[in-house]
């Protein structure tokens, strides 16, 4: 009988015994756990948060939002307007703008502000640049000259004639069309809450003028 006793106790204790082992395997696993989600929050609070203003790739299409360049530093989008409706300039000669931007290039570096300079118009490190999309079309049976913009008046009265067109067509044929038309000019400051853009088309045979009148692009 004593045997027996003595066998269940011995018993009983390897059961225990057993049943330790396994709550220990267990915590040990569960601890193990804990400590991997703890060094893996730990990496995601270290990890640098990314600017949502900055954009990478693509477009800038929301005031506020900016691009790093190497060559010409901060390019931070102040202000635009994404008019869309076509307008007749000139009898005949419709324009329609896209998006109108006001960029203001900010730390320009030293190594390249004389070709900003030439480019935009910028003097030292920081620029306003206003940029602008537009197609221009001539629905007349003669050919067109000087159908792209040249001049630009602020609303606070500042007006800036242009003379780069490296992105623009100029002439145009009867009954045809130039779309994405690029153009920019350098603006002394953003303080402003409307621009009138100005083309003056002429007849390409004998250069007169086909009379025109400004369209208005105003910012929200």
């Amino acid at each position: 009988m004593m045997k027996f006793k003595l066998l269940a106790v011995v018993g009983l204790c390897g059961f225990i015994l057993g049943a330790c082992g396994v709550d220990n395997t267990e915590n040990k696993a569960q601890e193990t756990s804990r400590a991997a989600l703890v060094e893996k929050d730990s990496s995601k609070e270290s990890e640098p948060k990314k600017d949502s203003k900055l954009v990478e790739k693509g477009e800038l299409l929301e005031a506020g939002q900016y691009k790093n360049d190497n060559d010409l530093g901060k390019l931070e989008l102040i202000k635009i307007a994404s008019p869309g409706n076509q307008v007749e300039v000139a009898p005949n000669v419709f324009v329609t703008f896209g998006n109108v931007k006001i960029i203001n290039f900010v730390d320009i570096p030293e190594s390249f502000q004389e070709t900003a300079n030439a480019w935009y118009g910028f003097e030292g490190n920081q620029g306003y640049d206003l940029q602008f999309d537009y197609t221009v079309e001539n629905k007349n049976d003669f050919k067109i000259d000087n159908a792209a913009v040249g001049k630009v008046i602020l609303s606070d009265g500042e007006q800036i004639e242009r003379f780069m067109y490296s992105d623009e067509t100029l002439q145009l044929e009867a009954g045809s069309k130039a779309s994405n038309q690029l153009g920019h000019v350098a603006i002394p400051h953003s303080d402003i809450s409307s621009v009138k853009f100005y083309i003056d088309p002429v007849d390409f045979d004998t250069y007169d003028s086909l009379g025109s009148q400004p369209v208005e692009v105003k910012f929200d």
